[in-house]
């Protein structure tokens, strides 16, 4: 009787821990959870930059647009001309948070944009990149990495 009610509990401790198991492992799909109607809008490929008046002019154009919201432009100091290291380490820092009708924020035809950077100092190197927001507030991938002395 003894055998039996020890194999019954050792049974019921298996199935225990085999049941916390199950609820416990999930689906195993990790990361951020997207809807499937919100579609982030493509990256931007073809960002150029260029020595304008009064600073800097990035140009950009974009693929598939469906409802944009705006732009995030980044901005990375690399250095001087003197003592640059394109490939070193640094953080982008946020310069721009641009919505389509913002007075900062030229539109150049149908799906292209440019932007001047201002806040430039001479004789520094700076490399830039920006990402495309929709109305869903999804964003984008970083566009190309665009540098200029």
């Amino acid at each position: 009787m003894k055998r039996k009610r020890e194999k019954r509990w050792h049974l019921s401790v298996v199935f225990m821990m085999l049941f916390l198991i199950a609820i416990f492992q999930g689906c195993g799909k990790k990361g951020d959870p997207i809807p499937e109607k919100i579609l982030l809008p493509k990256a931007i490929s073809n960002l150029e930059a260029k020595h304008g008046q009064g600073g800097i002019i990035l140009r950009w154009s974009v693929e598939e647009h469906g409802v944009l919201a705006g732009f995030r432009i980044t901005r990375r100091e690399v250095g001087t001309v003197s003592d640059s290291c394109p490939d070193c380490p640094g953080e982008y820092t946020l310069i721009a948070d641009l919505s389509l009708f913002d007075p900062k924020l030229t539109r150049e035809g149908k799906d292209a944009f440019s932007y001047l950077d201002a806040t430039v100092e001479p004789g520094r190197i700076y490399s830039y990149r920006v990402v495309v927001c929709n109305a869903s507030g999804g964003c984008s991938e970083a566009s190309n990495i665009v540098g200029i002395k």
